[in-house]
């Protein structure tokens, strides 16, 4: 998929959405929302958040899915963060968490997902290569070892788990070595997650994602670890979301 049919397909997915009433549950969200945030979520468009501070953080540990994702996302105390969050209505018969699974554990699609590069001013690949060390997918989840390996850092070992029932999903990668740029250490080993859970809220399916990195925020490293980790992690939580209208 190339970036234009990947922008198209956020588009017609955001549109598809806008027709439809989506009425919220005020104990999923609190109150870091802004109003143009909740109605950017109502719309059934993909709201995308700068966290940058776990206080500022928009959703409740309203399931185990979402504590587990919340806890994860705060034990490596993360000096940058991002939400994404999506919702859309649930649709009796749709087998959203298998197709999802699919979709994600097809590791070889990783390769040339569309990432627009802010430092340089050009579309690139996510991740040039995807080499997988192993994999074992069950009923109930997966987990891989791959090396992904993403310009300008090299290789990363990532480590990917997922687990889910008929009514949740939880997803989690996380790098298994150091990430390195111009030979200097810029992520330690474990301190760089991303994180995607599916679940069910009335009439509503919540798909929320958070990226979290622990790194140094010297002024030298700080604006371009922001926009390579948090845009890179941003990038591939908004592809697969429209990937999976596609397979709709």
């Amino acid at each position: 998929m190339n970036q234009t049919k990947f922008t198209v397909a956020i588009l017609v997915f955001a549109l598809s959405l806008i027709v439809f009433p989506i009425c919220l549950h005020a104990q999923v969200f609190n109150g870091n929302l802004s109003a143009t945030e909740l109605e950017t979520i109502q719309s059934g468009e993909v709201l995308i958040r700068n966290t940058g501070s776990l206080n500022r953080m928009c959703v409740n540990s309203v399931n185990p899915v979402v504590e587990k994702a919340l806890a994860t996302a705060k034990a490596i105390k993360p000096a940058y963060l991002a939400e994404i969050v999506q919702v859309r209505p649930y649709v009796q018969g749709e087998n959203i968490i298998q197709t999802f699974e699919d979709l994600i554990m097809d590791i070889q699609s990783y390769v040339g997902i569309p990432y627009y590069s802010e430092h340089n001013g050009i579309w690139v690949d996510l991740y040039a290569s995807a080499n997988i060390l192993s994999l074992n997918r069950t009923d109930k989840g997966s987990d891989a070892r791959v090396d992904l390996y993403m310009e300008p850092f090299g290789t990363i070992t990532t480590a990917i788990h997922t687990e889910f029932t008929p009514e949740t999903y939880y997803y989690e990668s996380k790098n298994e070595s150091k990430v390195k740029y111009n030979g200097i250490t810029c992520v330690n080993k474990n301190n760089m997650r991303s994180i995607i859970v599916i679940f069910q809220d009335g009439d509503n399916l919540v798909f929320y994602g958070i990226g979290a990195v622990n790194a140094p925020t010297f002024s030298f490293i700080r604006d371009r670890v922001e926009l390579s980790f948090m845009n890179r992690i941003k990038t591939f939580c908004n592809f697969f979301f429209a990937k999976l209208n596609e397979a709709d």
